[in-house]
């Protein structure tokens, strides 16, 4: 026995970090609630709100979900890298709940404009 301590070690894990995912889900999530409120196409109110919803759904959020896979990406790199899979899941639901809530935003800017 010795009277050194053992040495300890640290680990640098790597996660992919949260914050683009939660981005993401909020995003779609905004988009998704204003829905609802467009469904008067003949309102201005419903134009403008659906042109906030469909650069929400069809812009922020495949940029969030670029943003999170390149981080992901990133991350892999690392031989510590501790794989966070909810956070792809979540990314993944953001996206198709932003996809379609902005199909239908998509529709209601193109009916306006074509009056």
């Amino acid at each position: 026995m010795t009277d050194f301590p053992a040495e300890v070690r640290t680990v640098d894990v790597r996660t992919v970090p949260w914050w683009p995912a939660a981005i993401t889900l909020v995003a779609a999530l905004l988009a998704a609630v204003l829905v609802p409120l467009t469904l008067d196409t003949s309102d201005i109110g419903s134009f403008r709100l659906s042109v906030v919803g469909y650069v929400l759904g069809a812009i922020v959020v495949p940029v969030g979900v670029a943003v999170h896979r390149f981080r992901r990406e990133e991350a892999k790199r690392s031989p510590y890298y501790d794989p966070r899979y909810a956070y792809d899941k979540i990314a993944a639901v953001a996206m198709a709940v932003g996809v379609l809530s902005s199909v239908w935003h998509a529709f209601v800017v193109a009916t306006e404009l074509a009056r």
